[in-house]
């Protein structure tokens, strides 16, 4: 079983760089704020993209 949620980040060149990063990371912040609603572990929580959204998912892990 999974929950997924789609990040709809900012993106470049009209959003310069931390921008798309600040968006992941209120997103993600969102999702372990609301984990219990949606009945996420919130030490089990996964991120994956493509490209710079690989960039940013790892970015993320970082912060």
């Amino acid at each position: 079983r999974a929950v997924v949620f789609n990040v709809d980040h900012c993106l470049a060149p009209e959003h310069k760089f931390p921008i798309p990063l600040e968006d992941c990371y209120h997103t993600i912040s969102w999702v372990i704020d609301h984990a219990e609603k949606y009945n996420i572990n919130p030490q089990k929580i996964g991120l994956w993209g493509c490209s710079a959204g690989a960039n940013l998912a790892a970015a993320v892990c970082l912060r």
